[in-house]
């Protein structure tokens, strides 16, 4: 292993610690040392233990333990382990009642009472370092109270049910969602070979006996990571449920924090514990740390990558998903030299739910003209829809489109277009732009000077949204387009803006791409732009006369998004069980897209 070395000053830090068990023999001298470590070089935002803080249920070992954790500089947050339970962890009424065992589970409870995590709550902690900001959910669940025999773990069905209905109630408010458990929920890898040929590898002493269960409700529910321990072994792995529409559960073990060995005790030899790494790009990363010749050294492994954070994310946003995430959306917006704006939105493994459809279009330049509408199934059947734009009877700059949806365009996926031409909307030169900003009421982004294509993201679950601006060559800027981002309060989101300005691709002269994997939910995805200084009067070189059905299917297809009109339609993995019953009832629009 390499030396360690501390994470970026940008990223955010979670120190796992697990079993240190207060009281066992040399537990004080190796508690120093880690103790030391974790407070002056590791600092981290958040610390999780993940039980077995004593060896022994005792008033004086819970309170030595609290005040040792207290010490470390940092919040934490702690589930209970056996040995925090029962004594020496393990399950015995018999030897309770010879010894005269007290009430440890209202001792425990009462001297972490502001620590503890339980499945009824779910805690939100607000992690920020420098401009990466997380919102992470907390949860543990007692693995131990309600053992059986010896050291098993055992977690009730009711506890289950709770911890689903905490997290579901967020609606998916955190960006990442972690679960606090004692035992181990998989063979632990390193352990496998020990066992072999001795009388423990023949019984089932020290596991949870309903592991496949919790671990299927922690993917239904949407965690993103279950950290545990009891093994004083490392452990990493991935669950993933094959059930429609449910994510993967990182497992992540920690070894004893203090060394600790059941019969011989704690040793400097043996000191290790895990660091999650939350980095601004929404990815996420273990270090395993472990004490070695008077330094500490560790491994590294990748938990997810930025685009499976974000779909995890997503899911728990999701809900009554029938199957995995694949719709997307393309926007495809060409800039003509007259000023106008070519639109054509591509949804791709689209659902209509109800025998009428409507669309339409929210814009402060211009006005939409020429409206289509085409539906293709998954047999490649085509039907245009004829549909005229109307304004809105109670939305200022609000134009929509409705019409009906053959059967046979019902039954499964379907393609779905909405192509139409803004009239006069583009401000291609900053002359033009200037009006424009002082008459007021510009917007987010003309008011800045700047001209733009964008997409305002709905809470549909979508697998990706691309957005392709097309521009005539001479008013192309020539320091490119940049990526702009704002959330549901209009805040800019700068550090998602430069994350995603790798993305961009540029396809032709004054032709981009850029696309948005599982996009967040009511923000809007900008590609904007300084207009060039060039006088109207130069505009002489026109754009080449191409279809733009033919371009859009022509260019990769990969994602776009727009704000959805209530009976636009819904993602495939959001289709009913059952056949909807038909509704030919006139739609009535109440939002709109954000888009000019």
């Amino acid at each position: 292993m390499p030396i360690w070395r501390r994470p970026s000053e940008d990223e955010i830090i979670i120190a796992h610690v697990s079993d240190p068990h207060f009281g066992s023999k040399r537990q004080e001298e190796c508690w120093q040392v880690i103790s030391q470590h974790i407070r002056t070089a590791v600092r981290p935002n958040l610390l999780l233990v993940t039980g077995d803080l004593v060896d022994w249920p005792s008033r004086e070992l819970y309170k030595a333990a609290k005040n040792a954790l207290d010490s470390l500089g940092s919040d934490y947050y702690v589930c209970a382990g056996n040995h925090d339970r029962h004594i020496k962890g393990n399950v015995s009424r018999r030897l309770a009642s010879i010894l005269g065992r007290r009430d440890t589970q209202a001792l425990f409870d009462q001297t972490f009472v502001n620590q503890l995590l339980t499945p009824v709550n779910i805690l939100t902690k607000t992690l920020t370092q420098r401009q990466t900001i997380f919102k992470v959910g907390l949860v543990g669940v007692d693995s131990s109270l309600l053992a059986d025999y010896f050291a098993r773990g055992y977690v009730a069905a009711n506890d289950f049910a709770q911890l689903r209905q905490v997290i579901e109630r967020e609606e998916g408010k955190q960006d990442f969602i972690i679960v606090l458990v004692h035992h181990h929920l998989q063979p632990i890898r390193k352990l496998e070979e020990k066992l072999r040929n001795t009388p423990r590898g023949l019984t089932n002493v020290t596991s949870m006996i309903n592991s496949g269960s919790f671990l299927e409700n922690l993917a239904g529910a949407g965690v993103d990571l279950v950290l545990h321990g009891h093994e004083h072994t490392p452990h990493w792995a991935r669950y993933g449920s094959l059930e429609g529409g449910r994510g993967e559960v990182a497992i992540i073990g920690a070894g004893s924090a203090t060394g600790n060995d059941s019969l011989k005790g704690c040793s400097l030899d043996k000191l290790s514990f895990n660091l999650v790494i939350l980095s601004p790009d929404s990815s996420a990363k273990l270090q395993v740390l472990e004490y070695a010749g008077g330094q500490w050294r560790s491994e590294e492994i990748q938990i997810f990558d930025s685009k499976a954070g974000k779909r995890l994310r997503l899911l728990r946003r999701a809900r009554n998903l029938t199957s995995g995430l694949s719709s997307r959306i393309t926007k495809y917006e060409e800039f003509t030299t007259g000023r106008d704006v070519l639109v054509h939105f591509v949804f791709t493994n689209w659902y209509f739910p109800e025998a009428s459809f409507e669309d339409g279009v929210t814009t402060n330049t211009g006005e939409p003209e020429n409206p289509s509408v085409v539906i293709t199934n998954a047999s490649g059947m085509t039907v245009q829809i004829p549909v005229i734009f109307r304004p809105h009877p109670r939305k200022d700059h609000t134009w929509r489109v409705w019409g009906g949806v053959p059967d046979d365009f019902r039954r499964g996926p379907v393609r779905y277009e909405f192509s139409y031409k803004l009239g006069g909307a583009a401000l291609l030169t900053s002359q033009e732009m200037k009006p424009i900003q002082r008459a007021g009421g510009a917007g987010l982004l003309h008011e800045r000077g700047l001209e733009f294509a964008s997409l305002h993201a709905s809470d549909l679950p979508l697998e990706s949204a691309q957005l392709i601006v097309v521009l005539p060559p001479e008013f192309a800027p020539e320091d490119g387009l940049h990526v702009k981002v704002y959330d549901e309060d209009e805040k800019d989101q700068g550090q998602e803006a430069q994350n995603l300005t790798r993305s961009i691709l540029r396809l032709a002269p004054g032709a981009y791409s850029l696309t948005v994997p599982y996009p967040r939910e009511n923000w809007l995805y900008a590609l904007a732009w300084s207009p060039v200084e060039a006088p109207v009067a130069q505009r002489t070189s026109p754009m080449p006369q191409v279809s733009v059905p033919t371009i859009a299917s022509e260019l990769p297809e990969s994602p776009d998004l727009d704000s959805v009109f209530p009976k636009r339609g819904i993602p495939f993995a959001q289709r009913p069980i059952d056949t909807p019953e038909e509704d030919t009832r006139t739609p009535d629009v109440e939002n709109s897209e954000k888009g000019r």
